[in-house]
C-alpha cells in the first residue's frame, strides 16, 4: 500500500548501482521505479526519476532517449514551482544536446 515509498526505494537503489557503475542495473530499477509511480499523483517523484533517467541514458550515451526522459521531465516542470529541478533539467540539456537552449 506505500507504492510511492516503493518507487522511491527503486531510484534510490538505482542510484546506489550506478555509483558502483551498474548502468545496466541501474537503468533496469528505474525504469522499475518509473512504471510504479507513474499511476501515482506523484509529478516531483515522477520528475525526478525521469531527470535520473535522462543522466542515466546520457552515461550511457543513449541520446535520444535521454531527451526523450528529458522531454517528459520538462513538461512536468512547465506548470510547477520548482526552480532546483528546473535548473537540474536545463544542466542536463546543455550536457546531452549541447548548444540546445532550454524551454523553461
Amino acid at each position: 500500500g506505500n507504492s510511492r515509498q516503493i518507487a522511491n526505494y527503486h531510484a534510490n537503489l538505482s542510484l546506489a548501482h550506478r555509483a558502483q557503475g551498474d548502468l545496466d542495473g541501474a537503468l533496469v530499477l528505474l525504469e522499475q521505479a518509473q512504471a510504479e509511480a507513474a499511476p501515482l499523483i506523484a509529478p516531483y517523484l515522477q520528475t525526478q526519476i525521469d531527470l535520473w533517467r535522462a543522466e542515466l541514458y546520457t552515461a550511457r550515451g543513449e541520446y535520444a532517449a535521454a531527451e526523450a526522459a528529458l522531454a517528459q521531465a520538462t513538461a512536468r516542470l512547465a506548470n510547477a514551482a520548482h526552480p532546483h529541478l528546473l535548473a537540474w533539467a536545463d544542466r542536463l540539456r546543455r550536457k546531452a544536446l549541447p548548444g540546445a537552449t532550454s524551454p523553461c
